[in-house]
């Protein structure tokens, strides 16, 4: 389904980016989306997608944190929404994950608030 590399294992369980990207084209207003994991302490890695709006929308983390919550299972919808402009693509027209990754934030010591 993915390269193995960009498999996700969130408490134990895996998580294929491409299916959690499926999902999230399908909520309104979403014209792109991309997932990669970050290292959390609690979870050994977290969920987290970044979204470019189709033109004219804004979008709400929290809200597309709900709209989630029907079209997929729980440990697969990310923990994190970014909402951006644009996402880096490579001369082929691929997301370049790694850049994504690169641009998370360290994992906190504290992970009861990413837990939420």
């Amino acid at each position: 389904v993915d390269r193995k590399k960009d498999m996700i294992i969130s408490g134990g369980l895996n998580v294929f980016p491409s299916e959690v990207e499926a999902k999230l084209l399908e909520i309104e207003g979403v014209a792109l989306a991309a997932v990669v994991g970050q290292k959390d302490p609690r979870w050994g890695e977290k969920v987290v997608a970044y979204i470019v709006p189709k033109d004219g929308v804004a979008l709400d983390p929290k809200d597309l944190k709900e709209k989630c919550r029907p079209l997929m299972t729980q440990y697969k919808i990310p923990r994190e929404f970014r909402v951006v402009e644009a996402l880096p693509v490579s001369f082929l027209g691929k997301i370049k994950r790694a850049d994504l990754r690169s641009n998370l934030p360290p994992a906190e010591g504290n992970a009861s608030a990413a837990a939420s």
